[in-house]
């Protein structure tokens, strides 16, 4: 309007949802649900309240979110599903703040959080032992790199491993990741391991 007031015109919410809940959302792309949705637990750990509360996320979870969840012990009939574009009404509604802003950089909180959260018992503690990883992103349907065999190849006899994170569940993830000494690869979100 004139005065400077806007007007939205809202859809009808599909339900209500009478308990308290806290958002933690959803993305179908690994680095944002990584980096985006996931360090927002490390907030909801810090109330005892908020800790127990069911979490709203995406109805159609990847591989990945499931996997992701349930390595974190957080079981499924904690989660309310929400079907996009449906709109829910919640009583009382927790949101967490975003530990991430704008692309590529992630709190300390919510990195430190991820690396305790996801940590594996082949983690190497010393830069001494683990593997070379070279992230490739030939499953990836775009971005890719023109010459990528051809960095392989020069990759090798320096012990680089190919990795596909996409082909991998999220435990071979984070069993490769976490043994990893060094890491190489194009910007993506295999990288957000």
């Amino acid at each position: 309007g004139r005065d400077g007031s806007v007007f939205a015109d809202l859809p009808e919410e599909t339900s209500t949802l009478e308990t308290p809940c806290v958002l933690l959302g959803g993305s179908p792309q690994y680095y944002h649900w990584m980096v985006d949705h996931l360090p927002r637990l490390s907030l909801v750990e810090r109330s005892e309240e908020a800790a127990a509360l069911p979490l709203l996320v995406n109805e159609d979870l990847a591989d990945f979110q499931a996997q992701s969840l349930e390595v974190l012990g957080i079981p499924s009939d904690r989660l309310v599903k929400l079907k996009s574009p449906d709109h829910i009404r919640c009583r009382r509604l927790l949101v967490p703040t975003n530990l991430s802003h704008g692309f590529g950089w992630l709190h300390a909180d919510g990195v430190g959080w991820l690396r305790r959260a996801f940590r594996q018992e082949t983690a190497v503690d010393d830069v001494q032992g683990g593997a070379f990883l070279y992230v490739s992103r030939r499953d990836a349907d775009r971005r890719k790199l023109l010459n990528e065999e051809a960095l392989i190849e020069a990759l090798a006899p320096l012990g680089f491993e190919v990795v596909a994170p996409g082909e991998l569940s999220f435990r071979a993830q984070l069993d490769a990741f976490s043994a990893a000494k060094l890491i190489v690869g194009p910007h993506g979100g295999g990288l957000a391991n």
